[in-house]
């Protein structure tokens, strides 16, 4: 992996963490300070000799350089800043990388001893000055390599381990010395180092080399010198140690996001429930279900009106007056009031369970950013405008309403109404006429003779009764067919809505968490 690419990685990562609400301040540092470390062209690096009080770091750099660079004292804290020692002929090279690290006391010469290698002592890691412990904390991310140094006093000191265990996470290629062995007898060199490799392992440097050397004597300097000089990569270290700061400020993200090894996440069944949830709520105040009975009764009184009995008609004449009509059988204004059957808190209730649901995984200071976006008015606001989108969209298809089979019968209803009619004008003229009007008759089984305007009245009066029958019949299997479509497609708007306006946020962080495992994952197995 290059370091476009790595760079690449850690610029998704910021943008992940920050869309999830994470602190993204020293992710963001390192990113520029990698943006900046590439843009030093050549093939000059930097070595840091990084140790505790008294291990001989200055000691080291002096036996490498072949004169006193670094002065070395029993006075402790001795090196108060960090000093570089470089060749003259990389000096011009190397100055623009020294100015960003901000060291100022750089030591030259003009021989070819380590060329194109910038040595740094840097401030003891264990001093009782604070500011040489924060000086180091700011150069050793920047820093290209890094050689821990260590002696036979000192290499077991728990401070020096904490100190590793913080800054080993990214598990940056690291170089260990064992310096001064001339203090210990050949026998127990190999003991000491055996026990120094298991130190180190338990401090997260799993793969560190481990050389042992004397400043003071030279032994093992020649060979490093030498090491520094034939066997250092300029580009692979910068990537090494770029890659390693990268690991490590993914895995800070991916920690506080809650990522962690075997990353499931909330599940698609899990955050359905929410939803359902959120839905069902919803639709007890919109109503599907007394959607379907307003359309019914509409249809029902729509084919009273048009091929119901006269008897009929005089009843949805007196259902209007009372205003029975209004109350019942308006679906579109059952629908556009839906505010007046109820308050939406309880549909507010399981966004916020999805919520405290998704950010339990993530760490106090995110989970404490995200659930202060979580503000239920804003999120009820919301949800009344999409359930109104919706509410209104399936409103706008109650306008044109089909009624072609009432309409199909209403000529064959005036037909009966008018054959009633006459029959009863017939018989009123019987009683209260002049007298004299033909009243002829027919037989039929059973009944005998019946008078033509009592016939008429009566079959009138059944055919019309039957039409009425049919076209509600056929109104009301054309409104429970219309009712349960319109009835399905509201409670598809209103959960659609729902999960757009209310839980889209939450789609949003567990995208980010799953991509930020990912991220992690890639940047190890690279």
């Amino acid at each position: 992996m290059n370091l476009a690419d790595l760079i690449e990685l850690l610029e998704d990562g910021v943008a992940r963490g920050r869309a999830i609400g994470l602190e993204v301040d020293a992710a963001e540092a390192t990113l520029e300070s990698a943006r900046t470390r590439v843009s030093f062209t050549g093939n000059s690096f930097l070595v840091a000799l990084v140790g505790g009080t008294g291990v001989g770091k200055s000691s080291i750099l002096n036996a490498l350089a072949g004169e006193t660079v670094s002065e070395a004292s029993v006075l402790r804290p001795t090196t108060d800043r960090a000093t570089a020692w470089v060749t003259e002929s990389a000096l011009d090279e190397l100055q623009p990388l020294l100015e960003w690290l901000d060291i100022t006391r750089v030591a030259t010469r003009d021989n070819e001893t380590l060329p194109g290698v910038a040595i740094v002592d840097m401030p003891d890691i264990d001093s009782i000055a604070i500011e040489h412990r924060r000086l180091v904390d700011d150069l050793l991310p920047r820093i290209d390599v890094v050689v821990w140094v260590v002696d036979p006093e000192k290499y077991d000191d728990e401070r020096l381990h904490h100190y590793l265990r913080d800054v080993s996470r990214g598990g940056r290629p690291a170089e260990v010395i064992l310096n001064k062995v001339d203090q210990i007898h050949d026998d127990d060199v190999e003991a000491v180092e055996s026990h120094l490799a298991e130190r180190l392992k338990l401090s997260g440097l799993q793969n560190s080399r481990i050389r042992h050397l004397s400043a003071s004597t030279g032994e093992g300097i020649d060979k490093f010198r030498d090491d520094l000089v034939h066997g250092a990569d300029a580009k692979q270290a910068i990537v090494g140690n770029i890659q390693a700061e990268v690991r490590k400020r993914l895995d800070e993200l991916a920690a506080a996001a809650g990522v962690r090894e075997g990353f499931v996440g909330v599940g698609d069944e899990e955050m359905a429930a929410f939803v359902k949830q959120a839905t069902t709520a919803a639709l007890q105040i919109v109503d599907p279900e007394g959607l379907e009975l307003q359309l019914k009764n509409l249809y029902l009184e729509q084919a009273r009106t048009r091929a119901g009995s006269l008897l009929s008609r005089f009843g949805t004449l007196a259902r209007y007056v009372g205003g029975h009509r209004r109350r019942h059988a308006d679906p579109k204004m059952y629908l556009l009031n839906w505010r007046r059957r109820g308050d939406l808190g309880k549909t507010v209730n399981p966004v916020r369970s999805a919520y405290l649901r998704y950010t339990e995984p993530l760490g106090p200071a995110a989970r404490a950013a995200v659930l202060s976006q979580f503000d239920p008015e804003a999120i009820r606001t919301s949800i009344s405008g999409a359930i109104d989108k919706s509410v209104r969209a399936t409103a706008k298809d109650l306008e044109e309403l089909p009624g072609w089979s009432t309409w199909l019968l209403s000529p064959l209803q005036w037909i009966a109404t008018l054959g009633f009619a006459f029959a009863v004008a017939w018989y009123l003229i019987i009683l209260f006429g002049p007298g004299g009007v033909p009243v002829e008759t027919f037989d039929l089984p059973i009944l005998g003779a019946v008078p033509t305007p009592l016939a008429l009245l009566v079959v009138s009066a059944v055919f019309s009764f039957l039409i009425g029958g049919i076209a509600r019949l056929l109104a009301s299997i054309s409104s429970r067919k219309k009712g349960k479509q319109m009835a399905a497609s509201l409670r598809r708007e209103v959960s659609e809505a729902l999960e757009a306006n209310a839980f889209v946020p939450l789609h949003t962080i567990e995208d980010n968490r799953r991509r930020l495992a990912g991220l992690a994952t890639q940047v190890h197995e690279a």
